[in-house]
């Protein structure tokens, strides 16, 4: 089974165009977000189950407006049947602009512009973090590691994998290593 992690294929427009945890614009707060995407991106906006949730651009700018982040813990039925996803969504206006369109496949581009009572602000971002272009760094590729393997096979275990990997040329057999990563 391939673990797809919630957000990625979206996330540019989440994390690039505004830092979403140091942003002032809020989930609560009655901005309106108008949302230049790829074609091919803009064709997902429902969010009724896990998977149509991760590939949901309104659901994804929602988690990140209101958690300041994305988790794995965030694509419940719970938090996914919260109204206030719905109302959030219908501030935002999510369009496939040509100068944008036009950089897809070679770039994955978002671009976000914010509408408050203080006047429109605008960014753009031609790929997501955590991709080719914008890769993480060591410790954010084991944070998110932790955060999608330990729900499966616990925190504590998954740190331990997290070393292993790290050292893997050093082991002499990479069996039980790759034994472990399962559940028993």
């Amino acid at each position: 089974m391939q673990m797809v992690s919630p957000g990625l294929t979206h996330s540019q427009g989440l994390e690039a165009p505004w830092s979403c945890r140091t942003s002032r614009f809020s989930f609560e707060h009655k901005e309106h977000f108008r949302i230049g995407l790829t074609a091919q991106r803009n064709a997902h906006t429902g969010w009724d189950d896990y998977a149509s949730a991760q590939l949901s651009f309104p659901y994804l700018m929602g988690l990140a407006a209101r958690y300041r982040g994305i988790k794995v813990a965030h694509f419940s039925a719970e938090t996914r049947n919260d109204p206030a996803f719905a109302e959030f969504a219908k501030r935002l206006t999510i369009t496939a602009p040509a100068e944008i369109d036009g950089l897809y496949p070679k770039l994955r581009p978002a671009r976000v512009t914010v509408t408050t009572q203080k006047g429109k602000f605008t960014r753009q971002a031609d790929e997501a973090l955590g991709s080719r272009i914008v890769p993480l760094d060591d410790a954010g590729l084991e944070a998110k590691f932790i955060e999608l393997v330990g729900p499966v096979l616990g925190d504590a275990h998954a740190k331990k994998l997290v070393a292993q990997f790290w050292d893997i040329e050093g082991l002499g057999d990479i069996r039980p290593l790759v034994d472990s990563t399962t559940q028993n």
